[in-house]
């Protein structure tokens, strides 16, 4: 229920993504997802984060979308951490680069920075990361249509069979 959601309030198909901003697959995802949103007004994305350990910067992404979140610009961030991976992902910098984003869409710095250490963000995503192991997720992106696990290439094509599938 505190996952973020974007989408239709009131979907004929939910999908559910566990994701790692570093991820070069859920990169690959992301337009694909975002695409299909606009195209079905039926459709709910909801984000679940699933940090990877073997990722140096993606738990300091997920915490900056979280701190991002608490203000009003989650949706914002995931957009700009995806679309901007290359230049973070193996940066030892990648702190301030994501302190720069949050300049950049307006936030408030001093409650975005606090929010970037504080443990109730970690616990946020810690509780993520158990859901993802309660189902046995165990890569990223993991999708789920309306419940149903997605096994397929990471394409449209195959998003929109699933999609198909899921609103019948």
């Amino acid at each position: 229920s505190d996952s973020y959601k974007i989408g239709s309030t009131s979907p004929k198909v939910t999908v559910v993504e566990f994701g790692d901003y570093q991820c070069p697959a859920c990169r690959v995802a992301y337009p694909i997802l975002k695409t299909m949103l606009a195209k079905h007004t039926d459709m709910q994305l909801v984000w679940r984060d699933f940090p990877l350990p073997n990722h140096k910067n993606a738990m300091t992404a997920a915490r900056s979308a979280v701190a991002a979140g608490r203000q009003g610009q989650f949706w914002q961030m995931n957009g700009k951490l995806y679309e901007n991976q290359t230049d973070w992902s193996e940066s030892d910098k990648a702190r301030d680069i994501f302190i720069g984003y949050a300049k950049d869409f307006g936030l408030n710095m001093d409650q975005f920075k606090l929010e970037l250490e504080i443990a109730d963000v970690a616990t946020r995503i810690s509780q993520d990361i158990a859901g993802a192991n309660e189902l046995g997720v165990n890569a990223t992106p993991t999708l789920y249509f309306n419940g149903v696990k997605y096994t397929g290439q990471l394409s449209e094509g195959g998003f929109e069979a699933a999609y198909l599938e899921a609103a019948k």
